[in-house]
């Protein structure tokens, strides 16, 4: 059987379509096609404006898949189908309860590695990261008081996942810049990123929509208490590691500077310390973030993000973790920025 022949499809023209009249595919740096949406899939605006913001203007087409689109639609008998929406491997069929639940954890995995990959992380960083995420997903689910937490609070169905999932796989990066080797570590840090800010799920929705910088003082003081409520809800839970409990409580210390105790460095647990800086590295470049519809807009390319918090906030965190987020995201593009 011959190869699959595929054509390029402009971003700006499937944009106007609404949802996907046929399967859509992109071509990472390391050579390998991966699918990114199936034909009737709700077309996502936000995914396909980084990738065109990111320098790649074209998605890959099947030339058959693109012909029989043009035929259609030259004899006017284009009709999109609706469908359920697939993440890159990950079908998500009809409703079916916690299977569909899980499916969502695996989506938000394959949407966050495809901007991973696409800064240009080594592959070998990729992969290990990744296989940590999958063990920590799976780690999650097979814990229904706490699948029954994440469904209680809405997370499974938005950008929380995306958000949390992005900082956990960077915090596992940069834990293994510096050495880190036992598996169980990195999957208590990567837990830990995943739900580091699920205590904002249970603050009033009005701020839950705001960026930090649009809070009043009053509405700043209730955003502080987030990592106390997630702190105390997930001590609640069975089985829940207390590694992963200073990681909800701890991730916006910051040298003395954060909340909610104002804990200096020394005193922050180390996971903690490595997801609030992945923290911050997250929520300035993915631009995968629940707080703010804004916030997704707002995103820079990786090394403006390194450069800013090189300079704004570089006292906020050890030099050594820093200096292996520069390493892990790439410290050539790094250094011509700054």
């Amino acid at each position: 059987m011959g190869e699959i022949d595929y054509k390029p499809y402009p971003i700006d023209d499937l944009i106007e379509l609404g949802r996907l009249p046929f399967d859509i595919s992109i071509r990472l740096p390391n050579a390998k096609l991966v699918l990114i949406g199936r034909r009737g899939d709700q077309i996502d605006l936000r995914r396909l404006n980084r990738y065109n913001s990111l320098g790649t203007p074209y998605i890959l087409v099947k030339a058959d898949d693109l012909l029989n689109f043009k035929a259609r639609s030259t004899t006017g008998h284009y009709e999109s189908q609706p469908s359920a929406r697939v993440g890159v491997g990950v079908g998500v069929g009809e409703d079916n309860g916690s299977e569909n639940e899980k499916s969502s954890l695996l989506t938000a995995c394959d949407s966050v590695f495809q901007y991973l990959i696409l800064m240009g992380i080594d592959t070998e960083v990729i992969d290990f990261s990744l296989a940590a995420t999958k063990r920590s997903i799976r780690l999650i689910e097979s814990n229904p008081d706490l699948m029954k937490l994440l469904r209680s609070l809405g997370v499974l169905d938005d950008g929380y996942l995306d958000h949390g999932i992005a900082v956990g796989a960077v915090s596992v990066m940069v834990a293994r810049s510096q050495g880190w080797t036992h598996h169980s570590n990195f999957d208590k840090l990567c837990v830990g990123g995943i739900l580091h800010d699920i205590g904002i799920r249970m603050l009033p929705s009005v701020i839950q929509k705001k960026r930090e910088e649009e809070l009043s003082n009053y509405e700043r003081e209730i955003y502080q208490s987030h990592p106390t409520l997630g702190y105390q809800a997930l001590g609640r839970i069975r089985g829940i590691p207390k590694e992963v409990l200073c990681i909800a409580r701890e991730h916006h210390e910051a040298n003395g500077l954060g909340f909610p105790r104002k804990l200096q460095n020394g005193e922050v647990h180390p996971m903690a310390r490595l997801t609030a800086l992945a923290d911050r590295f997250c929520y300035l470049t993915i631009g995968l973030n629940s707080h703010s519809q804004a916030q997704r807009s707002l995103s820079m390319e990786a090394h403006e993000g390194l450069a800013l918090i090189d300079k704004k906030y570089k006292t906020q965190y050890k030099d050594e973790d820093l200096t292996a987020l520069i390493k892990t995201v790439g410290v050539v593009t790094f250094k011509e920025c700054s």
